[in-house]
């Protein structure tokens, strides 16, 4: 998931030549995200549709089977809400403390030499 979020992010910032805005950036993940919603679906609900007749079993010695099926399903759910919704959000959150920092960093760049050396004069006392 995060190479699509990442592919769609650096195409959006070529395009446009710049950081992107809140908004833009949310437009970008979604765009990324779109992209890995089939494919995962389709992990999915193969695995599930696999596992279904392990969980209707009722022949002698499905009992272990079963125990083992359900933590799967389980965890091929929890998988898909991970990748489809968690980690576009951290990404997210991500790139959006990477801007935060860029600009925060260009902001004492930028800052007049008088007041760098009032701060290193204050920081040494």
């Amino acid at each position: 998931m995060h190479v699509y979020l990442d592919l769609a992010y650096k195409d959006h910032r070529k395009r446009l030549g710049r950081d992107l805005t809140p908004s833009e950036l949310h437009t970008a993940v979604i765009e990324g995200a779109v992209l890995r919603v089939r494919p995962k679906l389709m992990t999915v609900l193969t695995d599930f549709i696999a596992l279904m007749p392990i969980l209707w079993a009722t022949t002698p010695g499905a009992g272990p089977m079963k125990r083992i099926a359900i933590p799967v399903i389980g965890g091929v759910i929890t998988s898909a809400i991970h990748t489809l919704v968690l980690i576009p959000v951290y990404y997210t959150l991500h790139k959006r403390w990477e801007q935060w920092r860029h600009s925060r960093k260009a902001d004492e760049v930028s800052a007049s030499p008088e007041e760098a050396e009032e701060e290193l004069a204050t920081t040494e006392v």
